[in-house]
């Protein structure tokens, strides 16, 4: 078991019940991440089941098993998404061990979570 591997029992529970001062918004992504996560997460498996879920929301449809995602957060303008990217930090830290909180800060520095990607496609 990797030292940095920690269970999410603990943060699925806070995902769930952050605080009144949070954006309403953000407190609904919390609430799809902590369904997203599995029983145990490195800080670099946290960055990214957030970028995922990013995406899959921006798609309307879970990239692994297809199925349909029916809330709020589906289908809004990219700027949403960016901007719920960069909570994804400030999440870590109300809801994550320090130390692991920290890894995700230094993972997710520097980087842009949600990057859409340009279709092109050649014919």
């Amino acid at each position: 078991m990797s030292l940095d591997r920690i269970s999410t029992t603990v943060i699925k529970e806070k995902l769930l019940n952050l605080g009144d001062t949070t954006p309403e918004i953000v407190k609904d992504f919390s609430r799809n991440l902590a369904d997203r996560l599995n029983c145990e997460i490195t800080p670099s498996g946290f960055v990214a089941t957030a970028a995922m879920l990013l995406m899959d929301l921006r798609r309307g449809y879970h990239h692994y098993t297809r199925e349909r995602i029916e809330n709020g957060l589906t289908y809004l303008g990219m700027s949403t998404y960016i901007a719920l990217g960069e909570y994804v930090p400030l999440i870590a830290e109300q809801v994550c061990p320090d130390d692991f909180s920290q890894k995700v800060m230094a993972i997710f520095e520097g980087k842009d979570l949600y990057r859409p990607r340009k279709l092109s496609r050649k014919f």
